[in-house]
Parts: structure tokens; sequence; C-alpha cells
């Protein structure tokens, strides 16, 4: 599953409502942890997850193409 907004409605808070949405419907469900991966080079993801509670647990080296070849993916996790 993705989570995304389009670059138009970026920047409006919507990225950060739908994460808390998706963290709140978690822990009804007692769920245990969430797990994801971004491209290291998205900041503004990796700023949004580490203020929700995420860490880095692992990365898959040279894992995304990029224009300079290639960037690792960060996996980060949620421990509910």
């Amino acid at each position: 599953m993705n989570i995304a907004i389009s670059p138009t409605n970026q920047g409006r808070g919507l990225g950060r409502k739908l994460l808390q949405f998706l963290l709140d419907h978690a822990r009804q469900k007692d769920e245990q942890e969430i797990w994801l991966e971004v491209r290291e080079s998205n900041l503004n993801a990796l700023s949004l997850y580490s203020q929700a509670g995420f860490v880095e647990v692992d990365r898959r080296k040279d894992y995304y193409p990029c224009e300079n070849g290639r960037e690792d993916a960060l996996i980060m996790c949620c421990y509910l």
C-alpha cells in the first residue's frame, strides 16, 4: 500500500492527517507495528515519519534508481 499526496496538494498537512489516520486505525485494530520504506532523499517524508514515531531499522542499499545512479531505501518502523 502506498501513502501519497499529489504534488499540487503537498504542504497543506494532508500527509500528516493521512498518516495519523493510519496510525489510529492500526491502534484500534491492536496492531503492534507499522513498517514502511522511503527513499533516503525524501527529506520531507523522513521528517514526517520521524515526528510520527517511526525509526530507521534497516537500509536497502542501491534499491531505487535515480538521476545519479541509485539510492538507498530506508526501512522504518513505528512500534505501536
